[in-house]
């Protein structure tokens, strides 16, 4: 017997698979040349596409392979996951509040915010440790994207405006 656990793994991660190969397909589409450059800013985005892609149909392919095999299921692992759904949706809304906070205050701010907030959810002790870490990798991370890969990030529109 197929658990409901094992049913729910499984369409999680159809629909991830599903996603992340209209992402790959599609992902020169939405990426426009700002600057002529040398290498193409849609690389690294494609890059992490096909990765996401090769690891979703790993996820399928195991998830199919225990339906085969129908492992026992003991009853630590038949837990409610009403609990594990809730911190997957909350998850799926930091994430579109992300995307819509880089839109109006930047990648700059919103990023190590957003880095802090799952953090929290995934249950940091030592935050303000964190934080630092954040706001350091942020900027290193814009730094190479602008000055190295030649990718204009997003500044915000709420900021677009001063300077």
């Amino acid at each position: 017997m197929v658990s409901r656990r094992e049913m729910e793994s499984l369409f999680i991660n159809v629909a991830l698979l599903a996603v992340a190969t209209y992402l790959m397909l599609n992902m020169g589409q939405w990426i426009f040349v700002a600057i002529p450059t040398t290498v193409d800013p849609s690389l690294l985005p494609r890059i992490v596409s096909c990765i996401i892609t090769a690891c979703a149909t790993f996820l399928v392919c195991s998830s199919i392979i225990s339906f085969i095999r129908k492992k026992s299921v003991s009853a630590a692992e038949e837990q409610d996951t009403s609990e594990n759904l809730y911190y997957v949706l909350l998850y799926i809304v930091v994430l579109l509040l992300y995307v819509v906070s880089v839109y109006y205050i930047g990648f700059l701010i919103s990023t190590p915010i957003v880095m802090l907030v799952v953090s929290f959810m995934l249950g940091i002790r030592r935050w303000f440790v964190g934080l630092v870490c954040y706001v350091i990798f942020t900027m290193l991370l814009y730094y190479a994207c602008v000055h190295l890969m030649q990718v204009i990030l997003p500044s915000g529109v709420l900021f677009s405006s001063m300077g």
